[in-house]
């Protein structure tokens, strides 16, 4: 009997990555949509301008606003 092995590690950790940034790219768009539920509204302006970004290196994803009041409120 003749076994191979076939190390398919890299592509498993390309995959395990990829879900990674799948999960964050949700996980900001759920933040953003609770960050935009709970925001005040005059104008909607500081609403529209928040946004989120995922930091595909550090593995974090970022919600904010580049409104200058919006530390404020």
């Amino acid at each position: 009997m003749n076994v191979q092995f076939t190390d398919n590690s890299a592509e498993v950790k390309a995959e395990f990555e990829a879900a990674c940034l799948r999960a964050l790219e949700k996980c900001g768009l759920v933040a953003e949509g609770h960050a935009k539920k709970d925001c005040p509204v005059d104008t909607g302006n500081l609403r529209n301008s928040i946004t989120h970004e995922v930091d595909e290196g550090g593995d974090a994803v970022y919600i904010g606003t580049n409104v200058e009041y919006g530390a404020y409120v």
